[in-house]
């Protein structure tokens, strides 16, 4: 007799509806354009179907406060490993966007800059971390080499933010619930290299009308391309890409990275 597999008692989240257009799950890493995008999936899904930042959706969901999801599109800033976990997750193909890393951590701390006295911090932990962060920043001289090493030792410490290290392998990397607070090694580059390879579509930040080309012939979608639109505009600039100084002493923050978005440019061209 052969055995039964288990009943799963897992809540379920998540439960797509049968559609023109195949599930989609949007893994929206951070300063990666992903807001403009989720512009652009709401135009191809139609109005209602895209669920953005479903990270704040989740504590309801897995509580049972809320009914399962049904729109064709998720996009959220959820880690892989995280997305995985959730029943219904497995109805979705996956996409993303990544992004030069420099460019990235330059627009990440700029981002964050913009909390200094922000009544809208999330609340927790988390939230707490990002203040402290954001005042650091605040407190850093950029074109100062032993402002720059305080700077990124404090973060390093924080238990709380690890979106300045490496973070688009941390979103991508799997197997490892710690994953978003780890030391990062070279390990969790081929974990992530091998997750980009059984995604749906991934495209590049630099170049967001290909990505969008590319998903709409893999999606079978007819809608025509929209007016690219900037949205999440960081107006404070305590960081400038051109600061070379602090992109060597921040070197080890975008490393991994480095090599992730140097396999995805290979494998993937650039979109």
């Amino acid at each position: 007799m052969s055995a039964v597999a288990p009943a799963d008692t897992r809540p379920l989240l998540f439960a797509p509806e049968d559609g023109a257009l195949r599930p989609v799950f949007f893994l929206h890493i951070p300063k990666t354009a992903g807001s403009s995008n989720n512009q652009f999936l709401a135009q191809v899904y139609g109005a209602g179907q895209v669920q953005t930042h479903v990270e704040n959706l989740l504590p309801a969901l897995l509580a049972g406060d809320r009914d399962p999801l049904l729109h064709p599109c998720i996009s959220g800033h959820v880690p892989l490993w995280a997305w995985r976990l959730y029943r219904g997750a497995d109805a979705y193909a996956c996409v993303t966007l990544l992004r030069d890393p420099w460019a990235r951590l330059v627009s990440h701390i700029n981002w964050v800059a913009r909390y200094v006295g922000d009544a809208r911090l999330p609340p927790g932990p988390g939230g707490q971390a990002l203040a402290r962060v954001a005042s650091w920043i605040q407190e850093t001289d950029f074109e100062e080499v032993g402002s720059l090493r305080r700077f990124m030792n404090a973060v390093k410490r924080e238990p709380h933010f690890s979106s300045f290290d490496n973070y688009q392998v941390r979103m991508l990397r799997t197997g490892r619930m710690d994953a978003m607070d780890k030391r990062m090694e070279a390990a969790d580059v081929d974990v992530a290299r091998s997750e980009l390879t059984q995604f749906l579509h991934v495209g590049f930040c630099e170049d967001q009308a290909r990505f969008q080309e590319g998903l709409l012939t893999k999606l079978g979608a007819k809608t025509a391309l929209p007016r690219r639109v900037r949205t999440n505009v960081a107006r404070i600039r305590a960081l400038e890409m051109g600061n070379t100084l602090a992109r060597e002493v921040f070197a080890p923050w975008i490393e991994m990275d480095q090599a992730l978005v140097g396999f995805a440019l290979g494998r993937f061209g650039s979109g």
